[in-house]
């Protein structure tokens, strides 16, 4: 039975026995709600931090390699110090961009703790938890990928100077700001089409559904 029609009998009778048993019923579908949210959620900030480790590894390696082996990465010129400075503070950036996503991850679970095992207390959590990824959606933009990008924009310019490439540091700017463009546009879609549309059905059902008769 699908939740439009335990809604439907919900809304149709008031005899206690049927009122448990709907009670249950919904619960049973908000609680694997939760469950399917938190795991999506789960991998979701896991994939972050390993791209956020992996990539601040292998820069950081690119960095050391070539501080002793130029020539590994088809490099004549050395190294300045400068040089190896903005490469390390380029993978920093991205070891910055994991930690960031472990403590929101973090304040996001600790959050959805506090609820009782009862239908009101499912949908208080869902709402929580929900509430708690829109205002991570709406900082990580500005507190974890662009530091990260910016960092990236160093490393890229570093690189290219040292191969010779030909190419100006507004050029990559530009690439920056539009893939920063990108982000925020799809992270605002992710926003406004499948958390608030989720936000605005659990404050539904807590208002309709959790007492007898509403």
């Amino acid at each position: 039975m699908d939740f439009e029609n335990i809604k439907v009998i919900w809304d149709s009778q008031n005899d206690e026995p049927l009122y448990a048993m709907n009670e249950a019923a919904i619960q049973a579908i908000v609680q694997h709600r939760n469950r399917v949210f938190r795991r999506c959620t789960s991998l979701s900030y896991l994939a972050e931090i390993i791209s956020g480790v992996v990539l601040g590894g292998a820069i950081l390696m690119g960095a050391g390699i070539l501080a002793v082996n130029p020539a590994f990465f088809g490099i004549r010129i050395p190294a300045s110090g400068s040089d190896l400075f903005f490469l390390t503070a380029s993978g920093g950036t991205w070891f910055y961009y994991a930690v960031y996503m472990t403590f929101a991850r973090r304040r996001q679970l600790a959050r959805s703790t506090d609820f009782d095992s009862t239908l009101r207390g499912d949908l208080d959590r869902a709402i929580a938890e929900t509430n708690s990824e829109i205002q991570s959606m709406k900082r990580l933009l500005w507190h974890g990928l662009l530091p990260a990008w910016f960092g990236t924009y160093l490393g890229c310019i570093t690189v290219y100077r040292l191969k010779g490439v030909s190419t100006t540091p507004f050029l990559m700017l530009a690439v920056v700001m539009i893939a920063a463009l990108v982000a925020a546009i799809y992270m605002n879609r992710v926003v406004r089409n499948r958390l608030i549309p989720r936000q605005r059905e659990m404050e539904s059902l807590r208002n309709k559904l959790v007492r007898p008769g509403a």
